[in-house]
């Protein structure tokens, strides 16, 4: 006999989840990856040095309001050596709304 664990324990199990375990919650099924993928743009902190990945999360959250609304913290390194002008006036970021989002500098 299978049983099946209810989606409110599952949903507890993805809220203690670290990255690699969210992004396999993503690709495992209809119903997990929803909260899978509200955990992940939670909070964003482990971007490293990797210009291109900060440019990229960026690009997404702009063309992707409802990912963007997600958001309630970016925690960058990269931020705090950069000019505040040079990361936030960049094209894309230049329009992007950034209501509900507190960026932390490290």
């Amino acid at each position: 006999m299978v049983h099946q664990v209810p989606l409110e324990v599952v949903f507890e199990i993805i809220s203690l989840s670290d990255t690699p375990t969210l992004l396999s919650f993503c690709l495992a099924a209809k119903s997990t990856h929803s909260e899978a993928v509200k955990q992940l743009y939670r909070h964003i902190d482990d971007l490293g040095e990797d210009d291109v990945a900060h440019f990229h999360l960026l690009i997404t959250l702009t063309k992707n309001p409802n990912l963007a609304a997600l958001v309630r913290s970016y925690a960058s390194e990269k931020v705090a050596r950069s000019s505040r002008r040079d990361v936030f006036d960049a094209d894309p970021v230049r329009n992007w709304r950034f209501s509900g989002l507190c960026v932390l500098i490290k």
